[in-house]
């Protein structure tokens, strides 16, 4: 296999991204991160999580560390930041993990929309503390991440990826 797609069940981004991605790339499969993933052996893990913590899930290092392949590619989606200075923090995390004759090809990160939820609960904050300097920086990063990833996402990452 030259490609196996690793991907969160959480979340429906990635869910998204993956299917994009095995839909585009020749000779690949989909695997969810939270299935028994024992001995998959391709040329290219590409795993695909959600962060917006600045803490790589545990079962994805522990997917690399694991790893039987040639090269790893990570791909990120976050609601809030998707600046190169979280994409080294990210990667100083994963790189620790990666076995020595595999190539880390390093982080994309993208948008993810913000859940409805979510924003119900920050307005919620705001009601009750309509002075919170944080609640307008919160509501203009929902409206950036609205409807990501987007098409122009799922191209970029394929060509991260190729």
């Amino acid at each position: 296999m030259k490609y196996a797609i690793f991907y969160q069940d959480n979340s429906n981004a990635l869910k998204k991204i993956a299917t994009y991605l095995n839909e585009k790339l020749w000779d690949s499969k989909v695997f969810s991160l939270e299935k028994n993933l024992d001995e998959i052996v391709a040329e290219n893990y590409i795993v695909l999580i959600h962060t917006n913590t600045a803490v790589v899930p545990a079962v994805s290092l522990l997917l690399i560390e694991e790893s039987i392949c040639n090269k790893i590619y990570v791909c990120c989606t976050n609601c809030f930041d998707i600046s190169d200075d979280y994409r080294r923090v990210l990667s100083k995390q994963i790189e620790p993990f990666v076995p020595d004759k595999t190539v880390f090809n390093g982080v994309f990160l993208c948008y993810e929309e913000i859940p409805k939820e979510i924003l119900k609960q920050i307005d919620a904050v705001s009601e009750y503390d309509p002075d919170n300097p944080n609640i307008p920086a919160i509501k203009n990063k929902y409206k950036e991440a609205l409807g990501h990833p987007d098409n122009s996402d799922l191209e970029n990452i394929l060509r991260f990826i190729l």
